[in-house]
């Protein structure tokens, strides 16, 4: 790639960040960028959403929309514990059912009270009923804070949950063909037309750069990738090199802020566990397609392999970016 001139150094992030905007738009059919870091993705995905408006590709008139953003600095230890949640910000989605506490698959609630002493936490779920019990019980949840996106018609959109009585899966991608109100229709990538009701389903982001995770079983003409080397092994290695060129048919360039440190960045070796558990978390379109029943009753989440990103967190502050 680098003897073809498909390796673009930029050291300086929001020109690099631009500059990869820039060429998705130049040549939008067909094309994805993959960029591992939360707040990179979505400081991407906007400028590019910016710059379709201004060539008119997308409709100028914004739709403000309250989404879900996932809590990525949680870690699987630190669900257990109730003193990790917020009363009043955090919202939870149940990924499995719970016959002990009445809650069912893909059911949400909003945190309303935690008790540190007994290590509990009590959900108001969407019904009204309230429940109390300790985190370490009920495993198989996604926490959620709320944020705002600003869609418009022609915009391409992932979806970060599955929308089960549409039957789409989670990281589907589609595009917005109308918006009336708070309802959107949307002509997904396999050819069938959905409506939602976005004040009640809010898992929902722009769709025009995604993680290495959620594009798994993508293919594209052409891939786009962000590569800064500076972020840790999690977000950026040798399965994320593999995963992200791999989903291109055509073409595949890679934006970097440093050349000389990518390869040595690219050949990081993940952890065998880790690794097991991105490929159950992001299974391949090709077997989402199949819209099996099962496949709508658990979410199959880019969101588990992200809760890897404490460090990242951490260290640049990327888990809440709006």
């Amino acid at each position: 790639m680098q003897a073809r001139g498909r390796v673009i150094e930029i050291q300086d992030e929001h020109e690099r960040l631009h500059c990869i905007a820039k060429d998705y738009v130049a040549q939008p059919e067909g094309a994805l960028v993959i960029s591992p870091a939360n707040k990179e993705r979505v400081a991407i995905n906007t400028m590019i959403h910016q710059q379709l408006q201004e060539a008119g590709s997308v409709r100028p008139v914004d739709h403000t929309t309250e989404v879900y953003v996932n809590r990525q600095e949680m870690t699987g230890a630190e669900r257990t514990f109730a003193h990790a949640y917020v009363p009043g910000e955090d919202i939870l989605r149940y990924n499995t059912r719970s016959k002990v506490y009445g809650v069912k698959a893909g059911e949400y609630g909003r945190v309303t009270a935690n008790n540190y002493a007994e290590n509990t936490i009590t959900v108001r779920l969407e019904s009204g009923r309230e429940i109390t019990y300790n985190p370490q019980r009920l495993s198989g949840v996604s926490v959620y804070r709320e944020s705002e996106r600003h869609f418009a018609e022609g915009d391409r959109i992932q979806f970060r949950a599955p929308l089960q009585e549409q039957r789409v899966a989670n990281s589907e991608l589609g595009r917005i063909e109308h918006i009336e109100g708070k309802r959107f229709t949307v002509a997904l990538d396999d050819g069938r037309r959905v409506q939602l009701d976005t004040g009640e389903f809010r898992n929902l982001d722009h769709g025009y750069a995604v993680t290495s995770y959620s594009s798994q079983g993508e293919t594209v003409d052409r891939v786009i990738i962000n590569a800064n080397t500076s972020e840790p092994d999690v977000l950026l290695n040798q399965r994320m090199s593999y995963v992200a060129v791999s989903r291109a048919r055509e073409d595949a360039v890679v934006y970097t802020n440093s050349e000389a440190e990518l390869s040595e960045a690219l050949d990081r070796q993940v952890d065998k566990q880790m690794a097991l558990e991105m490929m159950h978390e992001a299974q391949p379109t090709s077997q989402r397609a199949e819209h099996s029943p099962q496949a709508f009753t658990q979410e199959r989440s880019h969101d588990i392999p992200d809760q890897e990103q404490r460090k990242e967190v951490s260290d640049r502050g990327y888990g809440m970016s709006l």
